[in-house]
């Protein structure tokens, strides 16, 4: 770790994980529009959530709450419940991802809301987050 600073980005890392990832997509396209039905890519994981790719085919179809109208397959943002594959949430865009991370910093932040909220949830354990390794997409 000598030499690097913590936080900051590697812009070299950023474009190699960028490239792996557009070859995986560009794949999984190939698939939506051979086969008509959508394919994903795992990010990460925990045993309960998955952070993933998702393509879905042309037209006008809904996934979760948002409705996907095009000529080309889509790529979206999903987090699914690893048991119930129906239970996700799926984010278009950037400013998407941005808002959702906003809600979330702000939920956790507020160390009040966040124990209350905490103590009334059925569960309360933590799990570990997995990457999903980049030779695995």
């Amino acid at each position: 770790m000598s030499g690097e600073t913590p936080n900051v980005p590697n812009p070299e890392k950023i474009v190699s994980i960028k490239e792996k990832i557009q070859k995986a997509v560009q794949k999984l396209v190939q698939e939506v529009k051979e086969t008509g039905r959508p394919a994903s890519i795992e990010i990460m994981e925990t045993d309960r959530w998955v952070l993933q790719i998702l393509v879905v085919p042309p037209g006008t179809v809904r996934y979760g709450a948002t409705t996907v109208q095009r000529q080309e397959p889509g790529v979206l943002l999903s987090i699914r419940s690893r048991a119930l594959w129906r239970n996700n949430l799926t984010i278009r865009d950037l400013d998407g991802i941005m808002s959702l991370k906003r809600l979330i910093d702000e939920f956790v932040n507020d160390k009040e809301l966040f124990e209350a909220v905490g103590l009334v949830l059925t569960t309360k354990e933590t799990t570990p987050v997995r990457k999903v390794s980049l030779d695995e997409i």
